[in-house]
């Protein structure tokens, strides 16, 4: 899937959308967002709706509380209108089947690309407290592992103005993808220059605290560093201090005393991100995906290849969220069954 992003419509702008419509038992239903069909029944109990792409400045786009999933979408020119080329398309031969893949339709679709290969939870608590102690347990929270804990709320503080992101207090989500050939109908390979977007998909729920009135939650959605090597989400099944190289909020792998050093530490310094650098979109959390849980997806029209490179970081704010809100829902979580998922959208083929 290498060099797919300039295949798109030659943009190299960055893509904000916005959105998640709460949680519903019973199946998916079409998505009047980004209207394309949705994957088959992967055992989620939750209904999602995602906003619509726009290559001009980036809307605050949600969904507008009914039980359609329609969005209202308010931006500085008010135009937002979805951009997918209106001519070419590829052609490919299946056996005696000839097909073409048109970039431009009516019903684009979604073709799974599979499961989240890493997922992690990054936490951290400034201060100099001498016995720090990280939810109950000894030692700093910027040093914990939670590489295979199911789920995990997410929370943010910032520190102050120009403040390094060292200093902010957070429970932040990482995932990363593995790079793989889509196959539509489970049969026929979609060609890169097929592909419309990507779409990423989080379930998140409120927290089992969390019995307050609802109100929406801001997200950033950053591009972790580019490294020489993936970080590992290491094996702690709860939160424990890293002893094994997997990724912590301070150190990209844990040396073997992560109060002394990283092997190797974050190219971004003593943090997976820094403020205001790397970051690619921002997402609003509008609707109450309640306790049962809602998909949070997040759709990227271009510049995708780093979510199997590097990853992406879910990050609260930039307005301040308590623990015990929301919880984001790793791929140990009903054995993969909320995901994180990773999906190519495009239009169907015309077969020939």
């Amino acid at each position: 899937m290498r060099g797919l992003s300039s295949s798109l419509h030659g943009s190299s702008g960055l893509i904000a959308l916005v959105v998640v419509l709460g949680a519903g038992a019973g199946c998916s239903r079409p998505n009047p967002g980004f209207e394309v069909a949705l994957r088959p029944d992967v055992g989620s109990s939750s209904e999602s709706s995602s906003g619509t792409p726009t290559t001009t400045e980036p809307p605050v786009m949600s969904t507008s509380g009914d039980s359609s999933g329609a969005l209202t979408v308010t931006s500085g020119d008010e135009s937002t209108s979805t951009s997918s080329s209106s001519s070419g398309g590829e052609s490919s031969s299946t056996g005696t089947v000839e097909l073409h893949w048109p970039l431009d339709c009516p019903e684009p679709v979604r073709t799974p690309l599979g499961l989240a290969s890493a997922d992690t939870f990054f936490l951290n608590k400034p201060g100099d407290d001498p016995q720090p102690m990280c939810f109950s347990k000894p030692g700093k929270c910027a040093n914990q592992a939670l590489g295979l804990v199911p789920v995990f709320t997410v929370y943010y503080s910032d520190g102050g103005d120009g403040t390094p992101v060292a200093e902010d207090a957070g429970g932040l989500f990482a995932v990363r993808f593995a790079e793989q050939t889509p196959l539509f109908d489970g049969q026929y390979e979609v060609p890169s220059d097929a592909f419309l977007g990507v779409e990423v998909t989080v379930q998140v729920a409120r927290s089992p605290n969390n019995l307050q009135e609802w109100e929406p939650i801001n997200f950033r959605v950053y591009r972790m560093p580019n490294a020489d090597e993936p970080w590992l989400e290491g094996d702690n099944t709860i939160l424990g201090a890293c002893d094994k190289g997997e990724a912590t909020f301070r150190c990209q792998g844990c040396g073997t005393d992560p109060e002394i050093a990283c092997s190797p530490g974050w190219l971004s310094g003593p943090a997976p991100y820094e403020k205001g650098v790397g970051k690619q979109l921002e997402v609003i959390l509008e609707k109450d995906p309640t306790h049962v849980g809602g998909d949070l997806v997040i759709p990227f029209m271009s510049d995708w290849e780093w979510l199997f490179d590097d990853g992406l970081l879910l990050v609260p704010g930039p307005l301040e969220l308590v623990q015990d809100v929301i919880e984001v829902r790793a791929r140990e979580y009903e054995e993969g069954q909320a995901g994180p998922f990773i999906d190519v959208v495009h239009c169907p083929p015309e077969f020939i």
